[in-house]
């Protein structure tokens, strides 16, 4: 059985962000299309008094209508009416020195003070990981936000078992790992 560190507490820390301030369209996939407006975004260290070991979160994330996965495949997401789709991109190391394990449901996104749910895609996150002491894994998730959201904080689920820390760190060169999307456009 692996074993599992949860990260608890809130943060002390605040890194700040307005996603997608730079432009409201993207050409990922050859055509202009249109992003909804964009939350502010923000996120939360955790810093609990037992950590033992630390995660380093580099992060950058964008609201979507709807998107695709790879540009391979014509197969897309289609936010509901009403909701949108979260990318968070991320980039998580080990900084500690000992073995630790992130599982994607520890990440929390808070859409104007409420939770959102993590949305579950045919490829999915592959965030299910034990990092070593000085590995990275990059990759995203997605969360259901509603359209009308105004402020959303990312940090970690409060759980019981304190064991590390979190740090996170707003990096807008990274790109969000998905393709702006649009049906309507041939």
């Amino acid at each position: 059985m692996r074993r599992r560190s949860y990260l608890a507490g809130l943060g002390v820390t605040t890194a700040t962000a307005l996603a997608g301030c730079a432009s409201d369209t993207n050409s990922g996939n050859g055509n202009d299309v249109s992003l909804p407006e964009q939350p502010s975004i923000t996120a939360e260290d955790t810093n609990p008094d037992s950590a033992s070991t630390t995660l380093e979160i580099r992060w950058n994330a964008t609201a979507f209508d709807t998107y695709k996965i790879d540009s391979d495949t014509e197969q897309y997401y289609d936010s509901p009416d009403g909701e949108q789709q979260l990318i968070v991109q991320v980039e998580i190391t080990n900084t500690g020195e000992e073995t630790t394990g992130f599982v994607p449901g520890e990440m929390q996104v808070l859409a104007d003070g409420t939770e959102a749910e993590w949305a579950v895609l045919v490829d999915g996150s592959r965030l299910d990981v034990d990092l070593e002491p000085g590995e990275s894994v990059n990759d995203w998730m997605a969360f259901t936000i509603p359209e009308d959201t105004n402020e959303v904080v990312i940090t970690i689920r409060d759980y019981s078992v304190i064991e590390h820390a979190a740090e996170f760190t707003h990096d807008e060169s990274m790109e969000v790992d998905v393709i702006p999307y649009s049906s309507s456009i041939s």
